[in-house]
């Protein structure tokens, strides 16, 4: 998929352009000696033209049918 890098990001920026927007998605964690718990997860990178992204990220578990029932 092809992205376009913002004209004011910052040079030293570059090579992380293509994280720039924001992501979704599910899945399900699974750690030795903790129940397993399936989550829903939002991130985002953002830049402001200085010479570091911003980075957001938000959690919630969710139950067997997708709705969330609290923070992650």
């Amino acid at each position: 998929m092809a992205f376009q890098i913002p004209t004011d990001l910052h040079p030293e920026m570059l090579p992380l352009a293509w994280l720039l927007g924001a992501w979704h998605g599910n899945g399900r964690s699974e750690y030795p000696d903790t129940e397993a718990f399936a989550f829903e997860q939002d991130v985002a990178f953002t830049h402001d033209q200085r010479d570091f992204l911003h980075y957001f990220s938000q959690t919630w578990v969710t139950d067997e049918t997708g709705e969330r029932v609290g923070p992650g």
